[in-house]
């Protein structure tokens, strides 16, 4: 009886404790929102601009992760900063001269290593170099259905926007709009004319008319607890 009693009390207050944090998790597993791969033909610049690509959902999600690739071609290999600044805006963000960057939805900062540095070959042959591929958390976002948003990223803060070699690697053409940038210099957004690889990370969110999806990770833990609770109740009845 005590054994019971002890396994149900350790099972109900591991749900308690760790239910929170691990349902929290982001899993770098399926993307809802797939850009494409990079196709190692070319990139966009991102110190020197903050760089952004459009993505739409056909039901409301909640964003959480984000996975891109980008390629260092500097000479030394240290194109960059250690640090990544992500935006998520909405289509207004490019409506007149006056918008800024500082129109944003969502704001953060990514600091830390890639997830894995390859050397790759550009094929378009001018930049040679190692294709890093990131992945990070940013809090949750809820994305509206059959709404245009665009993540924007750069790389450094925004006080650096010097040209250091560092850039968002580009993906196939995949039928959505072409990447843009803001231009520190002018002042304005510009059209980089390609496609940027990255992919979305998250959810389906709740007020879509019904519950979300839960993630394997939520239902262990609520069989644990209730695990505990089912040997809890055994060990006091006897």
């Amino acid at each position: 009886m005590k054994k019971l009693i002890f396994l149900g009390f350790i099972s109900f207050v591991c749900f308690m404790f760790l239910a929170p944090s691990l349902c929290a998790i982001t899993t770098f597993d399926v993307p809802i929102y797939n850009n494409g791969e990079p196709n190692q033909y070319s990139s966009n610049e991102m110190t020197s601009s903050i760089q952004t690509q459009d993505f739409m959902f056909s039901t409301k999600y909640i964003i959480n992760g984000v996975r891109f690739w980008a390629v260092d071609w500097s000479d030394n290999g240290s194109g960059y900063t250690g640090e990544i600044m992500y935006f998520i805006y909405d289509d207004s963000v490019y409506v007149g001269s006056e918008v800024t960057p500082d129109d944003f939805l969502i704001l953060g900062t990514f600091t830390g290593d890639p997830v894995s540095i390859t050397d790759v070959t550009m094929t378009s042959g001018y930049v040679d170099g190692s294709e890093y591929m990131f992945e990070f958390t940013i809090p949750d976002f809820e994305a509206d259905a059959n709404t245009t948003y665009h993540l924007g990223l750069h790389n450094g803060s925004l006080a650096t926007i010097t040209y250091n070699h560092f850039s968002w690697e580009t993906t196939a053409s995949n039928g959505t709009a072409t990447g843009v940038r803001w231009n520190p210099y002018t002042l304005n957004w510009l059209d980089n004319a390609r496609e940027n690889a990255y992919q979305l990370f998250g959810y389906v969110s709740e007020s879509n008319g019904g519950a979300a999806i839960p993630e394997p990770t939520t239902m262990l833990l609520l069989g644990f607890g209730l695990m505990g609770v089912t040997c809890l109740r055994r060990g006091l009845k006897k």
